[in-house]
Formats: C-alpha cells, sequence, structure tokens
C-alpha cells in the first residue's frame, strides 16, 4: 500500500483580524484533521511559544519556525464592526501587523498608536507535522527594496508509512515588490526536489495566481484549485499546494474558514505507484 498524506496550507495573519481581534489559531489549524501543516504569518510573541509550537503540542507533533520579520501585532480596537476589519485595510496599510524589523513603518503607521502600543513579537513561516521533521533548511532570499519583511523557503523531509515526504513552506512577496526574482530562486533551491522520486509538497501563500505560479515552478502541479482570497469574499487563489510527479492527488478543496484573511487549502495525497 503506499504511503498517503493529508497536507493543508494556512495563512494564519499571525491569529488575529486586521482590528487586533485574535482567533483560536490551534483549533483553526488542528480542526483541518492534516498530517502535515505548512504555515505563514505564524506568530511568536516575545517570550512565549510560537504559533506552530502551541499546533505541534495539540498534535502530540513536531514543528520548525523560521522568524522573517519582528514587530508588533495591535490588540483589539475598540471601534472595531462586525467585518474582519476597516472597509479598505490593504489600501490603508493598516491590517493590524505592524513589522518594522526590516524598514521603518511608513506614513501615518509610524506615529500610530496601536502601532506603538501594539503586542511585540515575530511573524515568520513555520511546518508542523505529526511525524518527526528532518533534514530541516532554510534559503534566504535578497531583501527587496519595497517589501516590509524578509522572505525564505523552509525544508524538511517527514517520514509517513516508510516513505520520506520533501515538504517546503514559502510566503512569497508581492508581484510589485519584485516577486519574479524570487521565484527564480525559489526554482532554483528546489530543483533537486521536483526531480527526486520521493514525494514533495510546496505549499504556501504565493501571492500569485495560479497559471503565474505554475509558470514559475516547472516540474510541479497545482493539487487544489479554489479561491482563497479574501476570506470573507475570495475572489483569487493566492494560496496554493504543488506536487511532484512522485505525487498522486486523490482529491482536495479550499476550506471555508474566515479566521484569517485567507482561507486555508487541504489535499489528500499520495505516493505514486512506481
Amino acid at each position: 500500500m503506499s504511503s498517503t498524506a493529508t497536507v493543508a496550507t494556512f495563512n494564519l495573519h499571525a491569529g488575529i483580524d486586521a482590528w487586533g481581534r485574535p482567533f483560536d489559531v490551534v483549533d483553526a489549524v488542528c480542526s483541518l484533521g492534516a498530517d502535515v501543516m505548512l504555515l505563514q504569518e505564524c506568530w511568536t510573541p516575545d517570550g512565549g511559544e510560537s504559533d506552530a509550537s502551541l499546533i505541534a503540542r495539540e498534535l502530540g507533533g513536531y514543528s520548525v519556525t523560521v522568524e522573517l520579520a519582528a514587530g508588533r501585532r495591535g490588540t483589539p480596537d475598540p471601534n472595531a464592526t462586525e467585518a474582519w476589519g476597516r472597509p479598505r485595510p490593504y489600501f490603508e496599510k493598516d491590517h493590524g501587523l505592524y513589522l518594522d524589523s526590516k524598514r521603518p513603518l511608513q506614513g501615518a503607521l509610524a506615529t500610530s498608536e496601536r502601532a506603538a502600543t501594539g503586542d511585540p513579537g515575530s511573524w515568520g513561516i513555520a511546518i508542523v507535522a505529526r511525524t518527526p521533521l528532518e533534514e530541516q533548511a532554510t534559503v534566504t532570499f535578497p531583501d527587496l527594496r519595497r517589501d516590509q519583511v524578509g522572505r525564505s523557503v523552509l525544508t524538511a523531509t517527514t517520514t509517513i508509512a516508510g516513505t520520506p515526504w520533501h515538504l517546503a513552506c514559502v510566503h512569497m512577496s508581492h508581484l510589485l515588490f519584485g516577486s519574479p526574482l524570487h521565484f527564480t530562486q525559489l526554482r532554483r533551491s528546489l530543483v533537486e526536489y521536483r526531480k527526486d522520486r520521493a514525494p514533495f509538497v510546496l505549499g504556501g501563500d504565493m501571492n500569485a495566481w495560479g497559471p503565474l505560479v505554475s509558470g514559475q515552478l516547472p516540474g510541479l502541479r497545482r493539487a487544489v484549485t479554489g479561491r482563497t482570497w479574501p476570506a470573507w469574499r475570495p475572489h483569487s487563489q493566492l494560496d496554493h499546494l504543488l506536487v511532484n510527479s512522485a505525487v498522486d492527488v486523490l482529491g482536495g478543496h479550499v476550506v471555508d474558514d474566515r479566521s484569517s484573511d485567507h482561507r486555508p487549502v487541504i489535499a489528500q495525497l499520495a505516493e505514486r505507484a512506481r
């Protein structure tokens, strides 16, 4: 019998909405029922445990986290409405996360009381699995002039039913910031996995539509198609799971979870018979 795995990718928005109201990250991720979770915008409070560590503890599993930026996470705004955030949180550039370790905050955020008084911590990507994570590695991409955070790809290997599964988690920058440069480096860093005969899964918030992602990463195919962003009324798929030729896709879908601004994606995968 071939090895099978349920894999999910989920951008957590640091466990808050744009008003700074927290949601139960551990419950949101564990309720997916996945064997492997590829997480973006994973928060680690100063002096505390990362979201990934808490999730792994709940599952009796394992985790690895890579910090990409540090700053503050907004506390609940007393003016919050029932909506996930203000009508135009991204155009106003205030969605509750104030990350300034790479570059100082700009405009109104530089003097914002919410930014100055938020809870300090770090923001990054993580892999959580029910089975041990080995061969952990990180490839750091060069900073982009307009990007407020660092970018990396995190890789690890886990063994499921005797078969090694290679995993990669990434949170790509925006196209307008120059992400094609990072896609080139991502493609080069994953060349051995794309050609390897062992199962390989890449997941993350790509900040790009499916055809562009597929074109940038030949040798990989999308496991799930469906709209993921924004979570409350999605019109685009920015979150993707991609697999190599050693993987069969048994099923998968976008999960209707509106805790974050991205909906999670989950797929049931199997090692392809040789």
